[in-house]
């Protein structure tokens, strides 16, 4: 019933603000993206009006001939030389965050249909023998999912989705490397590394994003949002339960004092909960906790205590759904950055001494080896054909999405499939 609660006053608020409805926003067309990604919009363009290329991604058993016509089509040529140019521009972005702005869909989208046109080179690359240029390629899609990842923390999702695509097509070919591209893929892991998550800075943008909204309802009427959200309702929204419209009548009785009083205390638990959120970024993943829900222990006023908490979830509710995801996709990139170093030790070493080393203790890793899920070393199995490397990775989930003690999902450059989108 809060979740209900709590999304009336999204419309609520998205309207008082000037945003459109629900339907409206539907059918509106996307805003302009920030011109920061403009290049990179024009780039993912190019390659979607590529017969050549579209048949060839569309196709999984496309064949290498069809690729390598495909990365031959002028728009697709166009398009990776303007990425590669783009990736070589800081990106600022000069555009304020907005929770119901549309312009980051084509941004987002446009990440992803780059990414597989790199990796598709990744693959004619390696076909070629040309390994080291297919590095730099993999180079380039690491550097593109930095850049669309500090806009928002659904950028920064399908940064770690383009990285997964890259390092995929990488990973499938690692019996191609020589003991110098051993030494180049390990260079390539301490960058990769070494990066500054962008994810503070993103949690920071949100957190101002959202006290912006908050600020927007000072000098509105409980009645005025009340009216807005029964127009709403009006167009096809459920009707309200008998609960919902008592708290309802509380928003009315509501005056603009008890009303600011209300946007204070709401404001006061949003830069709590990003602060907490924040705070367990620095944290190992093992040691994490969510971000707390809001304050019920503080005094409630007649008028209104469902209607700060409401309030507060409406403003906070992406980052109290992600707060889990967020912590596991962090280690998730932890884990493969280090364990595509450990890859480069483990072959590097094959050629040193025509075999595989029994342990990661034998490789000298120090922290590359550490597992970001449990702080324990990664599980590496050698064989006398081949070994397995990989992270213990999360817990798994039964289908209710609730985690199952004990088991968990292994990570790994595993070429068996493709990794998923998010």
């Amino acid at each position: 019933m809060k979740r209900r609660f709590a999304a009336f006053l999204l419309i609520a608020l998205l309207a008082l603000t000037g945003r459109a409805g629900a339907q409206e926003a539907k059918e509106a067309p996307d805003a302009p993206p920030d011109p920061a990604f403009q290049d990179l919009v024009v780039a993912a363009d190019l390659l979607r009006n590529s017969k050549a290329f579209q048949a060839a991604e569309a196709n999984q058993s496309a064949t290498l001939t069809q690729k390598r016509d495909a990365l031959a089509d002028k728009s697709v040529g166009d398009a990776l030389r303007r990425l590669h140019d783009w990736l070589n521009k800081p990106v600022v972005l000069t555009k304020e965050l907005d929770f119901a702005d549309t312009s980051l869909f084509p941004v987002v989208g446009g990440a992803r249909e780059v990414a597989r046109a790199l990796a598709m080179r990744e693959y004619v690359q390696f076909a070629d023998g040309r390994v080291g240029d297919a590095m730099d390629t993999t180079r380039d899609g690491l550097r593109l999912a930095y850049a669309v990842s500090g806009h928002s923390t659904l950028s920064w999702l399908v940064g770690n989705a383009v990285s997964a695509i890259v390092t995929f097509e990488l990973a499938r070919h690692f019996d191609q490397l020589s003991e110098r591209d051993c030494d180049r893929l390990y260079q390539l892991a301490k960058e990769w590394l070494k990066t500054a998550s962008p994810l503070p800075g993103v949690l920071e943008r949100e957190r101002k994003t959202a006290l912006n909204e908050l600020q927007k309802m000072s000098g509105k009427s409980g009645k005025e949002i009340v009216g807005t959200y029964r127009q709403r309702a009006a167009g096809g929204e459920e009707e309200p339960d008998d609960e919902t419209k008592a708290q309802i009548a509380q928003v009315v009785a509501l005056d603009a004092p008890a009303i600011q009083q209300m946007i204070d205390r709401a404001v006061a638990q949003v830069n709590k909960s990003y602060a907490e959120a924040t705070a367990d970024l620095e944290k190992p993943y093992w040691k994490h906790h969510a971000p707390e829900t809001p304050d019920k222990t503080s005094p409630k006023a007649e008028s209104g205590p469902v209607f700060v908490e409401a309030l507060t979830e409406t403003m906070t509710m992406a980052l109290t759904t992600i707060s889990e995801t967020m912590m596991e996709r962090q280690a998730r990139i932890t884990a493969q950055a280090r364990l595509l170093g450990c890859h480069a030790l483990i072959r590097r070493y094959k050629w040193e001494h025509n075999r595989w080393p029994g342990a990661l203790a034998d490789l000298n890793p120090g922290d590359l080896a550490t597992d970001p899920y449990n702080g324990e070393p990664f599980v590496y199995k050698p064989s006398e054909a081949s070994y397995v490397l990989e992270s213990v990775g999360p817990l798994a989930t039964d289908e209710d999405g609730k985690p199952i003690p004990g088991v968990h999902k292994p990570v790994r450059l595993a070429p068996e499939r493709r990794p998923a989108q998010p």
